[in-house]
This record gives C-alpha cells, structure tokens and sequence, in this order.
C-alpha cells in the first residue's frame, strides 16, 4: 500500500503478550510507536492553542508549508523544515 498509495498500517507486538512465553520478558514499546504516540500528543497540543499563536505559523504564499484555517470546518499545518516548525511540534 506504501508505494502506491502513500500510507500503509502499522502493528505493534503486545507490550503484554495474551499468554506469556516461558520466561521470556514482554517486549517493550516499539520506538516508532513512542515516537508517533508524542508527535500525537505534540499535535494536539499545538492546535489546543489560541488561533493568535498559531497564525505566527501560517501559510507562506506559494508555499503549502505552514499552518492554514478553514473555519468551522478544520485546520492543518504542513512541515518541510525546522526552521518553520513550530517549537511545541520539535522533537527532543
């Protein structure tokens, strides 16, 4: 599906197997699990804020990268660079 549509699903192990396997330890959470799971959370918390902080990231012209509006329908933000990303979407 990746290479033809441009997403795919994803399946993380179980980080508490149904039925233990001997005295094998549960396999922790996945690192690209984390890391999705805090862009989330960065993510909802960016477009919690007032519309004032987040127009500070709007739309360059001629560019899709920024934050843009349509209200009562909904909102998005495109990152290219970091230079242009806001600082609560950077990663650690």
């Amino acid at each position: 599906a990746l290479s033809n549509l441009g997403w795919t699903t994803i399946t993380f192990p179980q980080t508490t197997p149904a039925e233990p396997l001997q005295d094998l330890p549960a396999p922790g959470t996945h690192p690209l699990q984390s890391a999705y799971e805090a862009l989330f959370s960065a993510s909802q918390s960016f477009f919690a804020q007032s519309v004032e902080e987040k127009v500070r990231w709007k739309h360059k012209l001629r560019s899709e990268e920024g934050w843009s509006s349509i209200p009562g329908e909904k909102e998005f933000i495109t990152l290219r660079t970091l230079e242009y990303c806001p600082e609560i979407l950077r990663g650690p």
